[in-house]
């Protein structure tokens, strides 16, 4: 990869899970085996921090968990079901359901903190118009948002949701999906 970065090529490093399961992490043993941060994706390339350009953090218009541990923006089983079903929020070895929540905006902040995140980008927000009655976690409490009609900026609940994130995680820069086909994203400029 060295290589390729002293050539200026585009370099995409891509991690998976969430920063919440790093292995080094406080939430041990509800953790993966691995380090899904910034650092972790950066190991073994040869390539150190001041040479990433921009850091993408890619979060869910809800949240899934499996396993045990914490779960403080867990919604309730009507709404979980609804966001396990659209969001085909089943595990990929078991087929069970995740459990689902509410955006954890706290979680999302510590992940910003410790990852250097730059630009967020908010996927499976087409889910989450499925919801009547939708929550946003923020400071330990849930605050209630209006219903999401369509992911767009002509809905001005969504918009509201991309303000309240905004102004709740100080990144400024959020693009977001329409759907769940490749290529159904909108790039913030």
């Amino acid at each position: 990869i060295i290589d390729l970065y002293r050539q200026r090529r585009n370099i995409l490093l891509e991690g998976a899970q969430g920063c919440g399961l790093n292995i080094h992490s406080n939430n041990y043993p509800d953790v993966t085996s691995s380090a899904p941060t910034i650092g972790g994706a950066l190991n073994s390339t040869g390539l150190n921090h001041k040479q990433v350009d921009e850091v993408i953090g890619v979060i869910k218009s809800y949240k899934t968990k499996v396993g045990s541990g914490e779960f403080p923006s867990k919604c309730d089983e009507e709404n979980g079901n609804i966001l396990a079903k659209f969001g085909n929020e089943y595990g990929a070895t078991t087929g069970r359901p995740r459990k689902c929540g509410w955006l954890d905006l706290d979680e999302v902040n510590q992940a910003i903190r410790m990852n250097g995140v730059d630009h967020l980008c908010l996927i499976k927000t087409d889910v989450f118009c499925n919801i009547n009655n939708p929550f946003i976690y923020h400071n330990k409490e849930l605050n209630q948002i209006s219903k999401i009609n369509d992911v767009s900026l002509e809905d001005n609940s969504f918009v509201e949701l991309l303000n309240n994130i905004k102004e709740k995680t100080g990144i400024n820069k959020v693009s977001f999906t329409t759907g769940p086909k490749r290529g159904e994203i909108v790039w913030h400029d």
